[in-house]
């Protein structure tokens, strides 16, 4: 016969219900330490509380959490994560003659990324081209329009295609806050 008290049971409940508020503060800490320019609601700084500490927080002012704070971080990792994949390709990884991405392109990259935070909706591909360039496109499937980057030794190029309206073509440029002022706008005309 097993026997158990319903007081090991609350005590085992409110153990995990603690672990489980630090697991979710740690998440929504990480998420604002990757993305810096977002300011940190008081309430998700880690500190340590006592379990009594915890519910009696939980009655005087109830912690919502906003989702959005945990699936804002997911898609930039996922950018992220292949240019991180881009820079690990050897030369000739296309075992054709590629040349492998240089550290210079993989920075200004991460560059193009941070700098289009919150344009990345239409982003659908990043990838290596086999003369060490990478090339990143926005594409909107409403409307058609495909922006098309080149990236390589702190220089890009790219054109944006509108289906009915304007080519735009942009030859290569040298990077810098200019520049990428100007691709920002041309990732939001997409």
């Amino acid at each position: 016969m097993i026997d158990f008290a319903f007081d090991d049971i609350k005590e085992g409940y409110t153990q995990v219900k603690h672990k489980v508020k630090v697991m979710i503060a740690g998440l929504c800490v990480g998420a604002f330490l990757i993305m810096p320019n977002l300011p940190l609601p008081k309430e998700y700084k880690f500190q340590e509380y006592s379990d009594s500490r915890i519910e009696q927080l939980e009655r005087q002012n109830p912690v919502e959490l906003n989702v959005s704070v945990l699936t804002l971080d997911a898609e930039p990792n996922k950018w992220y994560d292949m240019i991180d994949e881009i820079a690990d390709l050897p030369e000739n990884w296309d075992e054709d003659g590629a040349k492998a991405v240089d550290a210079t392109t993989i920075d200004d990259c991460r560059q193009i990324i941070r700098a289009a935070d919150g344009l990345l909706d239409n982003l659908c591909d990043i990838s290596p081209t086999e003369l060490g360039s990478v090339c990143m496109q926005w594409y909107n499937k409403d409307n058609n329009n495909l922006l098309n980057v080149e990236v390589a030794c702190h220089t890009m190029a790219y054109y944006l295609d509108r289906p009915a309206q304007e080519f735009i073509s942009v030859k290569s440029q040298h990077i810098s806050s200019d520049s990428i002022d100007t691709l920002i706008h041309s990732i939001k005309l997409v």
